[in-house]
């Protein structure tokens, strides 16, 4: 989008010199009458009011959207593999931990233990992350630890579940899914 908008403005450019410089050699500077009505715009001064609206218009899309809190689903798959991988290795690294203790534990809780840290947990919170639990005796490739539905730029909205081994499984999310909601 950015890359058309150059090229839009570099057209506007090369249109506002050429009318410029038409002006320039063709008649002499003639300072207007108040209140005189305008003549009709030359095809320079048409091309030039055209990107410029253009531009205007693009970047008040461009503001409107919230691109600053979307993230590709690629890196925010990472992100929560990343958190289950923490979760699957604080449990190998600390065996004298109960299984029954930690199955009931949520996310500031293992910030608490300090298996996470606290901006895993702040991440998980910002970007509507369900956090299913994290069971010792079960961390394999089919209990879910975290899940959550994203929304792409292009494309269906996917769901995103990491299972308690630290895979992760994304795929297109059902139309009925009573999962977390995109954002």
């Amino acid at each position: 989008m950015f890359s058309a908008l150059i090229i839009v403005g570099l057209v506007a450019l090369i249109a506002h010199f050429g009318n410029q410089l038409e002006r320039h050699v063709k008649t002499p500077r003639v300072t207007p009458i108040p209140f005189a009505p305008k003549p009709p715009l030359s095809w320079p001064e048409r091309l030039w009011s055209v990107a410029v609206h253009a531009m205007i218009i693009a970047v008040v899309i461009a503001l409107a959207h919230p691109w600053n809190t979307w993230i590709p689903p690629s890196e925010q798959e990472t992100t929560m593999r990343v958190i289950s991988m923490k979760l699957h290795y604080y449990m190998a690294e600390h065996p004298e931990l109960e299984p029954q203790n930690v199955r009931l534990k949520s996310l500031p809780e293992f910030v608490e233990m300090h298996a996470l840290d606290p901006s895993d947990a702040a991440y998980a919170r910002a970007y509507h992350i369900i956090f299913h639990g994290f069971d010792p005796d079960h961390a394999d490739h089919e209990t879910p630890v975290l899940e959550t539905v994203i929304t792409r730029r292009f494309g269906p909205p996917r769901q995103i579940v990491c299972f308690g081994d630290g895979s992760c499984r994304s795929e297109p999310a059902a139309a009925t899914s009573s999962g977390p909601r995109a954002h």
